[in-house]
């Protein structure tokens, strides 16, 4: 089984897509991540050159490339994108479409038939944006929905979020949706859904979808379920990242129940264990695993609320 999460959930959808990895696994994860579009030759040559020149070295010189601190690769790279993004949009550091060993973007214009044998889970967590830097008024959250997309759908993206969630601080609804094109909770559950239905509709194996919503109780509950979060538990580490699980009775509850899922779906491609089980998604319902102090199969999650953004 491969699995990865965000930037690693890219991975693993390239690799399903990739001929000469055809064959090398049999289950797969794609966690808070993946499908995304990717660069073509030309663009990753742009953004490369533009790199280089950033870091005032010759666009040969790999030497200096490899002697260079991280902060400042970093720090070109991002300044490389910021020129490309009026023609690109926003440019991440990601795989390169060059029609030879990558020559698919697998699950952005469909699934690869190359791994349709293969089961997959494919999921997010419930505070994607989280930003614990980025503490905004309701002011300032609806000022940048605004931005992002227009006055009405973020005065109704607002709305709608207080209603379901009242018990949740601004901060932490925001981190559900704050307009961001990449790190955006609802936009990625409808990514999710994407994905999933493109699995789907080969007909082949199996698709299973989660959502996994356990809050945590850290900084007074504001984190929520940040990107990254579901980690700790699918990998039963709730003592090792005791700082943001507490490793509560409840946490370490949810763990087991997370582990014996992944473990079981790398074992044999089905990620039910005994009282808990994980049925396959499907387009219509979109059941999904909803994993949280009291995990159950729900039809849609956030279902209402995602469609209000862009994919």
């Amino acid at each position: 089984m491969i699995y990865g999460q965000s930037g690693g959930g890219s991975k693993v959808t390239i690799l399903m897509g990739m001929p000469s990895a055809s064959g090398l696994f049999h289950r797969a994860s794609a966690q808070s991540g993946g499908g995304g579009k990717l660069p073509g030759s030309e663009e990753s040559k742009e953004f490369a050159g533009l790199t280089m020149k950033q870091l005032g070295i010759q666009g040969n010189d790999i030497a200096g490339l490899q002697k260079m601190e991280w902060s400042n690769l970093i720090a070109a790279g991002e300044a490389a994108a910021a020129q490309m993004q009026s023609r690109t949009g926003p440019f991440l550091w990601t795989s390169t479409l060059d029609g030879r060993i990558i020559n698919v973007q697998s699950f952005y214009d469909a699934a690869p038939e190359i791994s349709k044998t293969v089961p997959m889970l494919i999921g997010s967590v419930s505070e994607e944006g989280n930003a614990m830097t980025s503490r905004p008024t309701e002011e300032e959250w609806h000022a940048n929905l605004a931005k992002a997309y227009d006055e009405t759908r973020a005065t109704a993206i607002v709305a709608a979020l207080k209603k379901e969630y009242p018990q949740k601080s601004i901060p932490t609804l925001s981190y559900m949706c704050d307009g961001s094109k990449i790190l955006n909770a609802l936009s990625i559950r409808n990514r999710v859904a994407r994905m999933a239905k493109m699995k789907y509709d080969l007909h082949a194996a199996p698709v299973y979808t989660y959502y996994f919503t356990w809050q945590t109780s850290i900084f007074d509950s504001i984190p929520g379920a940040w990107h990254t979060s579901e980690l700790q538990f699918c990998f039963d580490n709730t003592k090792r990242c005791e700082q943001g699980t507490g490793n509560t009775p409840e946490a370490q509850a949810l763990a087991k129940k997370m582990a014996t899922a992944w473990a079981n779906f790398a074992r044999t491609g089905n990620p039910s264990q005994p009282g808990l089980e994980w049925t396959a998604t499907n387009p219509e319902t979109n059941p999904t695993m909803v994993w949280d102090n009291e995990c159950r199969m729900v039809n849609d999650p956030e279902g209402e609320l995602r469609k209000m953004v862009p994919s």
